[in-house]
C-alpha cells in the first residue's frame, strides 16, 4: 500500500509540474508576443502607432476591447472552453502590444533591456518564493486588496493632478515603487493559488482556469515591468 501511494504521489507531482509548466508557457507566449508586437509597431509602424497612442478615441476603443475581452475570457473559463480562453489570452496580449509600443519612443534598446532583466528578476523571485513556500498566502488576499485598492486611488488622485500642471517625479516614483512590490507580492499568492487549485480541480476546468491563472502571472509582469520603465523615467527627468 505504501508502494502504491508512494507511486500516486510522484505520478501526481509529476502531473502537476506539466501543468504548471503550461501555465508558465501560456504566460511566456503572451509576453513574447506582446514584445513583439510593440517592437514592430513601435519600430516599423511608426506614424501609425502615434496616431493611435495620441488618438483619445482609439485610446478608449483599446480600453474597452481589453475589457470586453478579459470579460469573454472569464466567461470561458467559466465554461471550461480553454481553446478560446487561451485565443483570447493572445488576442490581449496582442492589443497590450499596441498599447506598449510607445516605449520604443522615449527608452533605448539598452534601457528597455535593463527593466526586462529587472522585471525578470522581480517576478522570478517571488514567482519560485510562492512555488516552493510553506506558508499559506492565501493570507495575504485582503492585504493586496486593500493595496490595490489604494494604488487605484493614489493614481487617480496623481492623475488629475497631471491634467492640472502637477506632475511631480519624486510621487511618480514612490507610486510605481508600491506597484513593484504590490505586483511581485501577488505573483508569490497566484503562483501559490494556482498551485492549490490543480488539487481542487481536474480535467477541462482545470485547463481553462490554468489559462486565466497565467493571465494573472502576465498582468504582475506587464504591471511591474512598466512601473520599473516609469521609475526610470522620472528619476532621468528629475536629474535633467
Amino acid at each position: 500500500m505504501n508502494k502504491n501511494y508512494t507511486v500516486y504521489s510522484a505520478n501526481r507531482k509529476e502531473s502537476l509540474n506539466k501543468y504548471l509548466m503550461e501555465v508558465f508557457l501560456n504566460m511566456g507566449l503572451s509576453l513574447l508576443l506582446t514584445f513583439i508586437v510593440s517592437f514592430v509597431i513601435g519600430y516599423f509602424f511608426r506614424n501609425f502607432a502615434v496616431f493611435v497612442l495620441s488618438s483619445f478615441v482609439c485610446q478608449i476603443v483599446l480600453l474597452l476591447a481589453n475589457i470586453v475581452v478579459i470579460s469573454i475570457l472569464r466567461t470561458q473559463v467559466a465554461s471550461s472552453n480553454t481553446t478560446l480562453a487561451t485565443t483570447l489570452l493572445y488576442l490581449f496580449a496582442f492589443l497590450i502590444g499596441v498599447n506598449t509600443s510607445y516605449i520604443y519612443f522615449i527608452f533605448t534598446i539598452n534601457e528597455i533591456f535593463f527593466a526586462l532583466l529587472a522585471s525578470s528578476i522581480f517576478f522570478l523571485s517571488m514567482f519560485f518564493f510562492g512555488l516552493f513556500t510553506k506558508k499559506n498566502l492565501s493570507k495575504w488576499s485582503s492585504i493586496l486588496s486593500v493595496m490595490l485598492f489604494s494604488l487605484l486611488i493614489m493614481n487617480s488622485i496623481n492623475l488629475i493632478l497631471f491634467f492640472i500642471g502637477y506632475n511631480i517625479s519624486f510621487i511618480n516614483i514612490l507610486l510605481s515603487s508600491f506597484s513593484i512590490i504590490l505586483f511581485s507580492l501577488y505573483t508569490a499568492y497566484d503562483i501559490q493559488n494556482i498551485k492549490n487549485l490543480y488539487f481542487a480541480y481536474d480535467g477541462d476546468r482545470l485547463k481553462s482556469i490554468g489559462v486565466y491563472g497565467a493571465l494573472h502571472l502576465y498582468l504582475n509582469f506587464i504591471n511591474i515591468f512598466q512601473s520599473i520603465l516609469r521609475i526610470m523615467y522620472y528619476t532621468r527627468k528629475k536629474d535633467e
